[in-house]
């Protein structure tokens, strides 16, 4: 199943060729979502599908949402506001009083959702990176 969440993460970030994008393998990209992380939560971390092909997904840790993206062509259809309330409703059953999430400063699209959906801004931080030769 990894594989399906994967195309739907290279899908959904890929095309926006933003500065940042790491292009990275299936076996990265799992890697950076810390899924041998005692605080993964798989249970968590959805897919969404349709007709087999898998549109949208979420993953998430203890109190954070890791990552979320909806391939281009299913933007706009609810798909990771479905999401992100199943999540929401499951942190809050565990007990949950709050949860974390970022979001780039270039994706205004992904930042109104959250917002929508009660989340509140607080803080900005840049991210740095330099090649090692």
């Amino acid at each position: 199943m990894a594989d399906q969440f994967f195309a739907v993460y290279q899908a959904a970030f890929r095309e926006r060729q933003r500065p940042g994008y790491p292009g990275w393998s299936q076996e990265e990209w799992i890697a950076w979502l810390g899924t041998d992380d005692d605080d993964f939560r798989p249970e968590l971390s959805l897919l969404a599908s349709h007709d087999d092909l898998p549109v949208g997904f979420i993953t998430c840790a203890d109190r954070w949402i890791i990552q979320m993206g909806v391939r281009p062509e299913w933007r706009e259809r609810g798909i990771g506001s479905a999401l992100l309330t199943k999540v929401l409703g499951c942190f809050r059953a565990a007990g949950g009083d709050q949860v974390l999430l970022d979001v780039n400063v270039n994706n205004p699209r992904a930042a109104r959702v959250y917002t929508r959906l009660g989340f509140e801004r607080v803080g900005r931080r840049a991210r740095y990176v330099r090649a090692l030769h």
